[in-house]
């Protein structure tokens, strides 16, 4: 894609939410989008990356509440904190903004004056919660209660965090008012809708136009019957904009939101000293392109087309589509222990290191999920950045201080050789940035370093430079021009490193894609300097912490077997908490003859591990792979020799013949508690 004569380029990512630090799912999606704009940016053409925080709605009053702030400078600390997160990952934002700005509510205005104009809203009276101690309706993150799906409690209003449940708030069992804990009543209240099946045709054309096959396909789902009405209205007290013409009404974040795309660019482009709106005006010879993850579909392929097209502004070129991230195959949760913040990624690993992990399983144009698998990630950083990529330039560059740094002249051959070697692979990755397939990027990358590292290799300059110093010369020479190859095809996804590797080659400057096709002879070279370290595994283990619930006070500890007994009350017996638990890992532990290592799963209370005594009892641990067993899930964490041990298996038996306590009850999940 080349747009450098006329075209220019607007890239967003989805507008992170202002209630929270970012976690490495936000991280991900920003990434994704920075791989393409940096590839484009090489490509000489003119892209602009915007993003912002969404501001409003429910979720960040309560947060504000908590923090003993008004929301105004709660969010202000939030978008700084967001801001450094991006920016500790490299990723490059043209221009970073928010949804409570003035420009945004003069649009949330105009978009509202056109739905007026185009009779595309109604007034309708609905039933919602309300607080009669309060005096107020209770928007759905204002009401806790017990789940109606799994009956977890201290729940929100919209939705559960054990089960991943959505409801409407009335639909909660035993609600109560997250503010004062009044048990809310259910009133009827007037709201304005957006009649979103009048667009119901439009839809139906546009979005095979604008998103993937299989995205398509699966909103097109929702065509099968009407399209709902949308709710763009709340009763205050609500943080957001207030509709004009009403009492005690304002904008639901969801349709502000949105907004804040066209607000970053007319705030950006107002600031070069441009008019934004060129990019959303009928007709524009200008690209539109968002990054989203699959979970905010619907908003993005049905009702943002709907309101541009009120608006009477253009479609965005592309909606891509993006999974979510899991952690070691499971998606990530709080209660599980596995919910890793951008900021504690940080602490205590380098950005590139995700940045490659993240590129050599991803793709922009695909929803599968990605899994972060800690060991995978420790051995692709050590084994390819570290083992592929940094060796070749240490070695070559290393060797090249005998010729005082200086490359030598290639001959025929050799020019034909680095012609014949990397063309393909750079094509194959300019295709590859183009479809945003980057890993298929990082395999060509492999490939090319593969081949560097055979001909170094099999050449063996460290050998010849005692008897032929002009193959040896020869030699680098050659592995250099690959090695730059390989910092320029990786440059949009390892920025900084690629930076520092192909300023080794510092008469000459290095950033297009163009240069991927410059033979360096006779250029100097600056003496090698670390490109990346190493990663152990001792600073991986800090990003996955128990979960809260591990650290309760345990009861009684057992007794060993042949001693007396050692008599308890009931109330120290009343203390134990026992749980269904599923076995997920089984296996034996090196060094020990009686333990085994189990991990098991206990629904809301997460993931714990466990050593137990069961060794000889399973020679072949993986039978207990998918049980359900009984576990003391409120066991204070004890360290042992091999590790920590968060709870304890229950079994009967002797040391001998042991065997766990099996749930057989069909209808038992992990998790739930055994009376």
């Amino acid at each position: 894609m080349n747009n450098s004569s006329k075209s220019k380029i607007l890239v967003t990512t989805a507008l992170p939410y202002a209630n929270g630090p970012l976690h490495l799912g936000h991280i991900f999606e920003n990434i994704l989008a920075d791989f393409w704009v940096r590839y484009l940016k090489m490509k000489k053409n003119e892209v602009y990356f915007y993003c912002a925080d969404d501001t409003h709605g429910s979720a960040v009053m309560i947060e504000a509440r908590k923090q003993g702030q008004i929301p105004e400078e709660f969010i202000k600390s939030i978008s700084q904190s967001h801001q450094e997160d991006f920016r500790g990952f490299l990723i490059d934002h043209s221009f970073y903004f928010s949804t409570h700005s003035e420009t945004n509510r003069q649009l949330c205005h105009f978009f509202y004056q056109k739905m007026q104009e185009k009779g595309t809203i109604e007034r309708r009276h609905q039933s919602q919660l309300y607080c009669p101690h309060d005096q107020m309706f209770l928007p759905d993150r204002f009401v806790k209660g017990q789940c109606p799906n799994c009956g977890a409690t201290e729940q929100y209003g919209d939705s559960c965090e054990a089960c991943g449940a959505t409801y409407s708030a009335f639909q909660l069992k035993n609600p109560a008012c997250a503010i004062c804990g009044t048990q809310p009543e259910l009133q009827t209240t007037e709201q304005i809708f957006f009649k979103l099946n009048l667009f119901k045709e439009l839809l139906q054309e546009s979005l095979p136009q604008i998103t993937d096959p299989a995205t398509a396909k699966k909103m097109s789902e929702w065509f099968r019957q009407d399209l709902r009405d949308w709710d763009i209205s709340r009763n205050g007290p609500y943080f957001g904009f207030p509709i004009p013409g009403e009492s005690n009404k304002f904008f639901y974040v969801w349709l502000d939101a949105p907004m804040g795309y066209i607000a970053t660019s007319l705030e950006h482009q107002k600031s070069l000293g441009q008019d934004g709106m060129e990019f959303w005006i009928k007709d524009s010879p200008h690209k539109v392109y968002h990054f989203i993850g699959k979970d905010i579909t619907y908003f993005h392929t049905l009702f943002w087309p709907a309101l541009l097209k009120v608006a009477d502004l253009r479609l965005p070129n592309f909606v891509f589509v993006h999974g979510f991230v899991k952690v070691n195959g499971h998606r990530m949760s709080k209660s599980r222990g596995n919910f890793i913040l951008a900021k504690q990624y940080l602490q205590h690993l380098p950005p590139e290191a995700l940045r490659y992990y993240f590129a050599s399983k991803a793709s922009a144009t695909s929803q599968d999920d990605i899994d972060f698998n800690l060991d995978d990630f420790v051995a692709r950083a050590n084994a390819e950045l570290v083992g592929k990529f940094v060796n070749l330039f240490s070695r070559s560059i290393k060797l090249l201080e005998h010729f005082n740094y200086q490359l030598g002249e290639l001959s025929t051959a050799m020019k034909s050789y680095i012609k014949q070697v990397s063309h393909n692979h750079i094509t194959a990755a300019e295709k590859a940035y183009e479809n945003q397939q980057y890993h298929l990027v990082i395999d060509q990358t492999r490939q090319l370093a593969d081949e560097a590292n055979r001909f170094f290799d099999e050449r063996a300059p460290w050998k010849t430079i005692k008897n032929d110093e002009k193959a040896t010369l020869e030699t680098l020479t050659v592995t250099l021009n690959l090695a730059k190859n390989l910092a320029l095809i990786l440059k949009p996804i390892i920025p900084e490193i690629s930076k520092k590797a192909l300023s080794f080659f510092h008469t000459t400057q290095l950033d297009c894609w163009d240069d991927l096709h410059l033979l360096l002879e006779k250029t100097s070279l600056t003496p090698y300097q670390n490109l990346f370290t190493r990663i152990t595994p001792d600073s991986v283990r800090p990003l996955i912490q128990p979960s809260d619930s591990t650290h309760q006070k345990v009861a009684t500890p057992a007794t060993k077997q042949g001693e007396p007994l050692t008599l308890i009350k009931i109330d120290d017996f009343a203390k134990i908490d026992l749980r269904v638990a599923e076995v997920v890992e089984a296996q034996a532990v090196e060094g020990s003859e009686r333990l085994l290592s189990l991990k098991v799963f206990l629904g809301p209370l997460g993931y714990r591990h466990i050593f137990a005594g069961l060794k000889k009892s399973y020679p072949n641990p993986s039978e207990l792979i998918g049980k359900k067993i009984a576990v003391v899930a409120n066991l204070e964490p004890r360290k042992m020799k091999f590790g920590i041990s968060e709870a304890m298996a229950l079994a009967v038996g002797t040391d001998e013949r042991l065997a766990v306590l099996e749930i057989c009850e069909k209808r038992s999940k992990p998790g739930d508690p055994i009376k």
